[in-house]
């Protein structure tokens, strides 16, 4: 006879199931066998049997196409070694909105349903249709609107502002939308992007309060920080395939069709009802260890997300802001751990994501990452972030795996999201992943700034495919970016290249403000917009045997002056295009701290004219002038390095390359990327 103590799978359907009925059988087979109707009534059974002494590993089996969570499903320490799987079960956090029929809105033709929930308070900013994010209205469709004033007109940088008057033309245009109120103001600035509703307009003199402060400056004073924004969720902007609206006078949503094989009746639209669908969450004292999710798609969910990053029980509700200071790194995920032991996430996709897809939290180690197909993603790929240094042991958040994961299409909503984002985190491995179509930060590690005691160390990023980072949207990122002491990390084997920022700072590999004793070894990074590899100010870097090649920019860039080996260079090849190979200070001011960039061994060659080591005051420096002068460079040489195909990207070596004679190791990029 079947019962707890002998079986391994449980049975859930939401389309068959029934509460009473035992799990143990696929079909109702009378005498209450048959599938549970839900994955919490499966996890109470398991509960059961680790209460009465089973302990065997259990699989909770999804029989259904499209499992609907509506409430977070959690799961404590009171189950262990479950695994949570389908045959490519749709786990979705939306609500089907069925009913439509061909409209006319806005004077477009398109399609529309009946939402009456609306009148209930029911409301939703995102939208899927035929598992694809519809598109929010906006205006303008192109370029942006510039306000007259704003707030605080100060370029400090956290000189942040509630309010702005904008232009008399724009604010008469404003006055005229038929729901001002549930449009968004949404604006780059920085490396952050910046989101809030509107509060409310005056008529008259065309203030606009915004009901979440800038994060930083939006000053006109600075390039950077300038106020261009955009109106989105207008619904006079109404016009374009693949966008909706969601009306409160008609208690309607529409959407025009994005090709002719659409119909009213055969597409699948969902709004999102809920944010996060599960929630694994042990206690300090006793993980909730070995909770397996493995060939499911989750789907779905919200988006809407207002950072209280920095704030206080006493001013958060006042004082909310548009964006997190970076990387939208205090947003909730789709699925998040909070000490657990040994758990994952194996052959799963994630598409159709409002914030992040994984959170990796507090007291966390032995999570595994493996072969996942994220995209369409609103925010991050996956995000880990422990206790800070000095916390508590069991707060630690240590020894996961990110591996084999095609990470694309993120950021789809919050643009500064991160493919992996990893904050107080040590001892992980990420590994074979393909990083690609962001706007911000392939992989970022560490979140101290400056000199400070950090929990970050020996973190291994390897044999990663970084590339179409950026896009020209935000600034100031990299396609690894490290930031704060991190000892025993090393980036090695990377391929890196097309990163584009949108003012400046459009890196392959950079190490931020206080990034110390991290190793940076057989990477090749070329097409960035800015550098190669950039510094902006540490302490004892190596960066050994890389292929810099194809910037923007010169090559390699320290910026900050300081009184300390900034960086170790060596056994590297460095092409520039028409620029000097580095940078030293902030655009070639004049600077006496040369022990900073300490170089040997490398290669260096132009591909349009005469090497310059670098250059300062407007005079140029050569190998010779750099090693007799400033003592540095000691057995680098000027040569063409005889790549395969350099025009091509293919950066292999010939046999007879001068590389060799210098030490040069070749990098094997056979196996870069996801390999399964």
């Amino acid at each position: 006879m079947i019962n707890i103590s002998n079986i391994s799978t449980i049975y859930v359907s939401q389309k068959n199931g029934n509460w009473m009925y035992s799990g143990f059988q696929k079909e109702e087979k009378g005498d209450f066998q048959g599938p549970l109707d839900s994955i919490e009534n499966a996890l109470k059974l398991v509960e059961d049997m680790r209460r009465a002494g089973a302990g065997q590993p259990v699989t909770i089996e999804i029989l259904d196409d499209i499992y609907t969570v509506e409430n977070s499903v959690v799961i404590t320490n009171k189950v262990n070694s479950v695994t949570i799987k389908g045959n490519n079960t749709i786990i979705s956090g939306g609500k089907r909105i069925t009913g439509f029929k061909e409209d006319t809105f806005n004077g477009a033709k398109c399609f529309s349903a009946p939402v009456p929930e609306i009148q209930d308070g029911f409301w939703f900013t995102d939208l899927y249709v035929d598992g694809i994010r519809a598109d929010f209205t906006y205006l303008p469709k192109e370029s942006f609107f510039e306000p007259e004033s704003v707030e605080n007109n100060n370029k400090n940088l956290l000189e942040t502002s509630k309010w702005f008057i904008a232009k008399k033309e724009d604010a008469k245009l404003f006055k005229t939308f038929r729901n001002f109120s549930d449009c968004y103001v949404s604006y780059n600035h920085y490396w952050i992007d910046e989101h809030s509703p509107v509060e409310s307009i005056d008529a008259e003199t065309g203030k606009i309060v915004m009901k979440y402060r800038s994060r930083f400056s939006i000053s006109d004073t600075n390039e950077r920080s300038k106020l261009r924004y955009r109106l989105e969720n207008v619904a006079e902007a109404f016009e374009n395939r693949n966008e909706w609206y969601l009306d409160r006078e008609t208690k309607k949503v529409y959407y025009i069709p994005r090709d002719k094989k659409q119909t009213p009746e055969n597409i699948e639209v969902y709004a999102p009802i809920t944010e996060k669908l599960f929630i694994i969450e042990g206690e300090a004292e006793k993980k909730a260890e070995y909770i397996i999710f493995e060939n499911l798609t989750f789907a779905n969910t919200r988006g809407d997300y207002v950072s209280r990053d920095g704030l206080n029980a006493e001013n958060e509700k006042e004082n909310c802001f548009a964006s997190d200071t970076q990387a939208v790194c205090n947003a909730p995920g789709v699925i998040e751990f909070i000490h657990a032991h040994g758990s994952g996430i194996r052959n799963c996709t994630f598409r159709n994501i409002g914030l992040h897809a994984v959170n990796i939290k507090d007291g966390c180690d032995r999570v595994s990452i493996y072969g996942n197909h994220f995209y369409d993603i609103g925010a991050s790929a996956i995000v880990i972030g422990g206790g800070q240094f000095g916390c508590e042991k069991v707060d630690e958040t240590f020894g996961n795996t990110i591996s084999q994961n095609i990470i694309n299409r993120i950021g789809r909503r919050y643009f500064a999201a991160c493919g992996v984002l990893v904050k107080h985190s040590h001892s992980n491995t990420i590994s074979h992943n393909d990083i690609s179509d962001t706007f911000y930060t392939g992989i970022s590690l560490g979140w101290v700034w400056g000199y400070g005691d950090s929990i970050s160390r020996d973190n291994i990023v390897e044999k990663n495919h970084i590339h179409n980072i950026g896009q020209g949207v935000l600034s100031d990122m990299g396609g690894v970016y490290l930031l704060g002491t991190q000892p025993g990390t090393i980036i090695r084997n990377n391929v890196i290249h097309n990163v584009k920022s949108k003012h400046y700072g459009g890196h392959g590999i950079y190490t931020d403000e206080g990034t110390c004793y991290v190793l940076i070894e057989n990477n090749i990074c070329y097409d960035n917009n800015s550098t190669a590899f950039n510094q902006h100010y540490g302490r004892m870097n190596t960066i050994r045997n890389n292929i810099f090649v194809k910037s923007g920019q010169e090559p390699v860039r320290s910026s900050k002056e300081e009184l300390h080996t900034s960086f170790i260079l060596e056994r590297n090849i460095i092409v520039a295009d028409g620029t000097a190979s580095y940078q030293p200070g902030y655009g070639g001011t004049p600077t006496g701290y040369f022990q900073k960039m300490c170089g040997s061994r490398n290669l260096h060659f132009n591909t349009k004219g005469d090497v310059a080591i670098f250059n300062l005051n407007g005079k140029s420096f050569s190998l010779e002038e750099v090693q007799k002068n400033y003592g540095i460079e000691h057995e680098s040489i000027v040569a063409n390095p005889c790549f395969a195909d350099y025009e091509n990207n293919d950066f292999t070596l010939k046999e007879d390359s001068p590389a060799f004679k210098m030490g040069f190791e070749p990098i094997d990029t056979s196996d870069v990327g996801v390999t399964i």
